[in-house]
């Protein structure tokens, strides 16, 4: 059986493929967006936040270069609309993004 003890602000994501316990640092308050319509992001890298986007919208993301993925964002964002999610941190981070075939690729 697997186990892992959480602390405050950490994330315990559990891979049923292969019981597998992941722990990331700083996504666990986005995890009630639905409830509060709120997402904050605290000095994440794009990488960071992406990973979170992932798995509060089931889409999947991709970066046209590694410098992108390093982009840091301090935000908090009054909306869990995705579109308007997108648009507000390519516009805060100065940077494109684009959607083909179901997929979104940050550009810078």
């Amino acid at each position: 059986t697997a186990s892992a003890i959480l602390t405050r602000n950490h994330l315990g994501i559990l891979q049923l493929s292969d019981s597998q316990i992941t722990i990331e640092k700083g996504g666990a308050r986005n995890y009630l967006s639905w409830k509060t319509h709120r997402l904050v992001f605290k000095g994440l890298t794009l990488g960071q936040v992406s990973r979170q986007l992932q798995r509060l919208y089931d889409v999947q993301i991709q970066f046209s270069s590694g410098r992108v993925k390093k982009f840091r964002l301090t935000a908090t964002l009054k909306t869990t609309n995705l579109k308007n999610v997108l648009n507000i941190i390519s516009k805060t981070l100065d940077i494109r993004y684009s959607i083909h075939q179901g997929r979104i690729i940050w550009k810078q």
